[in-house]
């Protein structure tokens, strides 16, 4: 059994089998989609400390602690159009509307950057390691898939 506290640092406790771990760090296993399960509880020096199956299995309180951290570590805004796109110098300059508000960004190496999940999810990292979203690719509006399919 485990017991999740978040300390007045605002960082996250774990106490194990009677050890003690300050400083948590939470990671999401893969696949991403499972918001709620395969959740690593990782030591300062990022060793494994326990893999959460399902959060749906601990007390409510835990679980927001985590669901909260997850939130914040995780945060990506939901791309709802895309407005524009230049290349330049092997850069790619975006202008978005996200559930954030309307954004610029800047993705180098569009090969990498911008990735397809089972041609559903699109993720992109802007250079400043940002990352932003679009959960259903096929819903987003016929002019702003193609402005993407280009880089795809």
């Amino acid at each position: 059994m485990i017991q999740i506290e978040k300390m007045p640092s605002g960082f996250l406790k774990v106490i194990k089998d009677g050890e003690t771990y300050e400083k948590v760090n939470v990671v999401r296993l893969f696949p991403y989609q499972y918001e709620k399960k395969y959740i690593a509880l990782l030591d300062q020096e990022n060793k494994e400390i326990t893999i959460l199956k399902d959060l749906n299995d601990l007390r409510e309180e835990e679980r927001t602690l985590l669901l909260d951290y997850l939130s914040y570590k995780y945060y990506m805004p939901e791309i709802t159009k895309v407005n524009q796109v230049k290349e330049k110098m092997g850069f790619l300059y975006v202008d978005l509307d996200t559930t954030a508000g309307k954004k610029e960004v800047c993705i180098a190496d569009f090969v990498s950057n911008i990735r397809l999940i089972k041609n559903k999810i699109l993720s992109i990292t802007d250079v400043e390691g940002n990352k932003y979203r679009i959960s259903d690719f096929n819903t987003l509006d016929q002019l702003s898939k193609q402005k993407l399919d280009v880089f795809l």
